[in-house]
């Protein structure tokens, strides 16, 4: 199952990849993680924001209408005040260490940025990178999108389950438990009603859960990996757009 979520994830992001060399760098702005690519986060949408952190098993989605997060086979909801309205508050989720800060992480672009004005004045040429690290930064980068796809797909799928319950039930209801047309008022008694909620509830959290696991997985391992493989380039002292193109 790993090695199948590896491939469909490399695949992106050779993709992914190519246009970040083309375009010198991946757009930095949603995309925040630390040396170690333990912690990431990434803006899923305006106002939601996803934080994970791999050698912690935790993640955290946080929305203007409150947060979501798991740790550790742990889950806690919370409102937009930090109140819990299900399961203990989950402790904060960050960088291991006092050093591994996002901050720092864009100290290898800047340097980067300095190499090559330098190299820019300077008489001897860069020499390119050796496409053995190319193919090893792209592997290294698959496995911190893999790790991280994880923990997004994971909450996710909780979140989309737990909207779809919260609209597939009254929907049931509505239809008698069809999902199409509208039920007579003749027809809605108590079993009904929550053979529908039932019915409805089941479908649309189905849907939802897998609605859900794809949108949060997505943005987040295509961020990570070419935050990543772009960040791991940085350290080599080779702009990224000097490297060979993935086949």
């Amino acid at each position: 199952m790993k090695v199948k979520t590896q491939g469909a994830t490399l695949t992106a992001l050779t993709a992914m990849a190519a246009m970040a060399i083309a375009a010198g760098t991946a757009n930095a702005d949603p995309v925040n993680p630390d040396p170690q690519q333990r912690t990431m986060t990434v803006d899923l949408a305006p106002g939601v924001q996803y934080t994970g952190n791999v050698a912690e098993n935790a993640a955290v989605v946080r929305t203007p209408i409150g947060s979501i997060a798991m740790r550790a086979g742990q889950i806690g909801i919370q409102d937009a005040a930090g109140n819990a309205l299900y399961g203990a508050p989950v402790q904060a989720i960050g960088p291991t260490s006092p050093a591994d800060t996002g901050a720092a992480a864009s100290a290898p672009a800047a340097a980067s940025v300095a190499d090559s004005t330098e190299a820019a004045a300077a008489p001897v040429a860069r020499q390119a990178q050796p496409v053995g690290d190319f193919n090893a930064d792209l592997h290294a980068a698959v496995e911190a999108a893999d790790g991280q796809m994880g923990l997004a797909m994971g909450l996710g799928v909780l979140g989309g389950s737990l909207i779809g319950i919260a609209v597939g039930c009254p929907i049931g209801i509505a239809t008698g438990g069809t999902l199409m047309a509208l039920a007579s008022v003749g027809t809605l008694t108590l079993p009904a009603l929550v053979a529908g909620c039932v019915v409805g509830a089941t479908a649309v959290g189905g849907l939802g859960a897998t609605v859900g696991g794809v949108v949060a997985a997505l943005p987040v391992g295509i961020a990570t990996g070419v935050a990543t493989f772009n960040q791991l380039q940085a350290q080599h002292g080779t702009p990224a757009q000097t490297a060979p193109a993935a086949g």
